[in-house]
């Protein structure tokens, strides 16, 4: 899946990792700064990535 913006691409990303099951249920996210670091982000990009998925349910 082809994503037009970067944070498309930094929350399809994550959501992959959700469906691979590593995070599960209950688990937290690493820390923000840990994800800006890992998608090679700028903050901006990984808040509206989280917004996203947030939307979708797949984080509270």
């Amino acid at each position: 899946m082809t994503s037009k913006f970067r944070y498309e691409s930094v929350a399809n990303s994550i959501r992959q990792e959700i469906l691979d099951g590593v995070y599960v249920p209950g688990d937290q996210l690493p820390c923000q700064q840990d994800l800006v670091k890992k998608h090679n982000v700028v903050f901006n990009i990984l808040k509206q990535a989280l917004d996203l998925l947030s939307i979708g349910s797949y984080i509270l």
